[in-house]
């Protein structure tokens, strides 16, 4: 990889101007990272992939180069040809246009294991720019491609999604605690996870944000989902599955993650009806599961300087 001095350091000003404007200068911006940062504890998803400032000013053109070389590598590519082509010519070009590229080194894989959290963990952040307490709850759930994966991402949808969810129908609406909730399930590689919170009301409690949170979570472990919510969660999902692949390029992105993320492209045909399949009964297993207390990480965001609004 050619690389100069000049434009190194220009490319690596866009990135810090890139972190900047998605995680330092918006009020809760760093929210994000510290999520990921304090629910795992050893994989590499404890890192932003963005880094912080300090990793882009020690970063340097070799680290660039080494990166390539290392991962930038035949063996460790997969190419997706979707589209009206003939698989005979397409075949043919690829090894044309990418058969001479040399081999590389075998690539390194992760190797770290996430332990089990046997209990719940709490941290406190302050953010400069923050104007109002918040609270976050996260908890980590099993990879993408996992059989409870469907269920949790129902689940997600009942809980957090759109404001006739669970949550902001409870916290915004009904009790006015909170002036914006949220939450989501993330399906990732290694292990996935959910996260809920919500950003405190003036004159309310943080405490009592949290307190809602986690009653939430435990009336939809100890009671079953009504049929009306099951119903619309999974319309939501798969419909959301269909339009958002649509096109030719949408198709080959997922076919590529299922390649390789799942070990199987197949895959791409099989995850519809996971989604179909998924009972009211699943979506209070799985939540019973892997949002239990002891799993969970409860984050505090409180102003740094200006305190707003109370926070017990």
């Amino acid at each position: 990889l050619e690389v100069s001095e000049e434009n190194f350091k220009k490319e690596r000003e866009v990135v810090k101007e890139e972190r900047r404007l998605r995680f330092e200068n918006p009020p809760y911006g760093r929210l994000a990272e510290d999520v990921l940062a304090n629910t795992f504890t050893v994989y590499p998803y404890k890192h932003n992939p963005i880094g912080s400032m300090e990793d882009l000013n020690a970063a340097s053109i070799k680290d660039v180069q080494d990166f390539h070389s290392i991962y930038y590598v035949p063996n460790n590519a997969t190419v997706v040809a979707v589209g009206d082509l003939n698989a005979r010519e397409t075949v043919a070009l690829i090894e044309k246009h990418f058969g001479k590229i040399p081999k590389g080194k075998p690539v390194p894989r992760v190797t770290a294991k996430e332990p089990a959290q046997t209990e719940p963990r709490e941290v406190t952040v302050r953010y400069d720019n923050a104007p109002l307490d918040a609270v976050i709850m996260s908890y980590k759930l099993p990879p993408m491609g996992h059989p409870d994966s469907y269920a949790l991402e129902i689940a997600s949808s009942i809980l957090s999604d759109g404001q006739s969810s669970r949550l902001y129908r409870r916290l915004v609406y009904e009790e006015q605690s909170a002036l914006q909730a949220f939450g989501n399930a993330i399906n990732l590689e290694g292990p996935s996870i959910f996260f809920g919170g919500g950003i405190v009301n003036q004159g309310k409690s943080v405490k009592e944000v949290a307190a809602s949170l986690e009653s939430t979570f435990h009336e939809m472990a100890d009671k079953p989902v009504t049929a009306e919510e099951l119903t619309k969660a999974k319309n939501k999902t798969i419909a959301s599955f269909i339009t958002g692949r649509e096109t030719v390029q949408a198709k080959a992105d997922f076919l590529g993650r299922c390649a390789v993320l799942l070990g199987d492209a197949n895959l791409y045909n099989l995850e519809l009806e996971k989604y179909r399949k998924v009972t009211a009964a699943d979506v209070q297993r799985v939540v019973k599961t892997y949002l239990a207390r002891n799993a969970q990480t409860k984050i505090w965001v409180h102003p740094a300087k200006a305190e707003t609004g109370k926070k017990d």
